[in-house]
């Protein structure tokens, strides 16, 4: 989810949420980086997430998505409850060499690269919301 909505969450009055749950919430801190869990439900700011933000207009405008009405912000979420969904393909090894510039100024260095890629073999796992 967007900063934006880790915030509004950190917000959230009476008519909301609990009094236990809202004195959680404001102990988890002062920022809203420190709010990372509730519910059990592990959340993350993205900054790509939020109104006009690339991951928003691309689910909007590419995919052909839609939020619900007088909603501004699109959330997904993932269940990694179980590891048969998503999977992470490498299609080549992690190659590490030295580095023989660092040699000439009597330094040792490495460098390395790969190549991988994401996916999800069931999609059930997998829920966008707006709110």
């Amino acid at each position: 989810m967007s900063p934006e909505g880790i915030e509004d969450i950190r917000n959230w009055g009476v008519d909301q949420v609990d009094e236990v749950t809202r004195r959680e919430i404001y102990q988890a801190g002062d920022d809203a980086a420190s709010l990372t869990r509730i519910y059990g439900v592990n959340l993350h700011d993205v900054f790509e997430f939020g109104s006009q933000q690339e991951y928003q207009s691309y689910f909007l405008n590419d995919l052909g998505g839609s939020l619900f009405t007088n909603d501004v912000e699109l959330v997904i979420g993932l269940d990694q409850g179980s590891n048969d969904s998503f999977i992470m393909p490498v299609k080549m090894e992690v190659e590490v060499h030295p580095d023989p510039v660092m040699h000439r100024s009597q330094r040792q260095g490495y460098y390395a690269w790969a190549e991988h890629g994401f996916g999800v073999l069931d999609n059930r796992r997998i829920v966008a919301a707006s709110f």
